[in-house]
């Protein structure tokens, strides 16, 4: 069985010069705590540890603020969060997916291609909810009953964009979103602080 990438996080250091942003094709993260431990950094090295799966599209990351679970878009969150609370049912704080951002002289933010294929009834409703969503152009091909609709857009901009796609389309759409680039933030884009965490 293979055993899950367990990765080390550079701890932040308030004197030091910005460092490159670790694993960039990782676009998003959420972190988990314990309350059921006194050390961060123990629980969740323990937690990297016991969970034997390999992700294609996330890393658990140690760190002494938490267990950091590396995403290359939202959904990839999902299933290693899962495998958390399924070994530690008890105690957990979960946060929010939050966008990662590379500090330097020019802060920059991913930028995610887009493609949605989804019902042809439905394709204007997602062409337009994508087209609120970002400045850029979007696409839309027609292939029979089906569309394919294609964007570019800030990955702040797409948060939660799964629950939304689910209403717009009735259930009748599949999307895949990954990373395009990295592009100087938008002050409307970067939040002050990490959303407040879901409680397990």
């Amino acid at each position: 069985m293979n055993s899950a990438r367990v990765l080390p996080i550079a701890q932040p250091h308030a004197r030091r010069r910005p460092q490159p942003l670790p694993y960039p094709d990782y676009p998003i993260e959420r972190r988990i705590r314990s309350h059921a431990h006194d050390f961060q950094l123990t629980f969740a090295e323990e937690a990297a540890t016991r969970i034997h799966e390999r992700y294609d599209d996330a890393l658990l990351a140690p760190a002494r603020a938490g267990l950091l679970i590396l995403g290359r878009n939202e959904q990839a969150l999902k299933e290693p969060t899962d495998a958390v609370r399924a070994l530690y049912p008890w105690k957990l704080e979960v946060g929010a997916a939050c966008v990662r951002y590379q500090e330097g002289e020019v802060t920059r933010e991913p930028m995610m291609l887009v493609t949605v294929n989804v019902a042809r009834f439905h394709a204007e409703a997602v062409r337009a909810d994508l087209a609120s969503r970002t400045e850029q152009p979007v696409t839309v091909d027609f292939a029979y009953d089906r569309a394919m609709v294609k964007a570019k857009v800030r990955l702040a901009r797409l948060l939660g964009y799964a629950q939304s796609l689910e209403g717009l389309s009735r259930d009748q759409a599949e999307a895949k979103v990954w990373l395009s680039e990295w592009v100087p933030v938008t002050e409307s884009d970067r939040p002050e602080g990490p959303d407040g965490p879901e409680a397990a």
